[in-house]
């Protein structure tokens, strides 16, 4: 009885995570077809801000996270974090495209980098 318990929570486990993988793909195609400039401040913000996130930075409020006609983690690039972002990120994506360097190679120059 306890090896029939252990299989099915075993294969509870399974399910939320093969959700979860359905979900990161969906997040990396959307990363692959957006804007180089828009992937890079995405990065960046994710591993640099330093802003409290519930009420200092409002990133997280200005992505659509509503299931809505498919625009689940939609970013809104007018809106004041995400243009912050894109403006600091813009010499650093210049210089990456002076020296023929794409932000795919950049980023994974620094999850190499520790």
């Amino acid at each position: 009885m306890l090896a029939l318990l252990q299989k099915v929570k075993l294969l509870q486990q399974i399910s939320v995570l093969e959700s979860e993988v359905e979900k990161l793909d969906v997040d990396i195609e959307y990363f692959h077809q957006m804007d180089p400039l828009e992937a890079l401040a995405i990065h960046l913000h994710d591993q640099r801000c330093k802003q409290n996130h519930q009420d200092g930075c409002s990133w997280t409020f200005e992505i659509n996270t509503s299931p809505d006609n498919n625009k689940v983690n939609v970013h809104d690039w007018d809106k004041s974090a995400h243009k912050n972002w894109h403006e600091k990120c813009k010499p650093l994506y210049d210089h990456l495209l002076e020296n023929h360097i794409t932000v795919e190679e950049y980023l994974q120059i620094l999850l190499l980098t520790p």
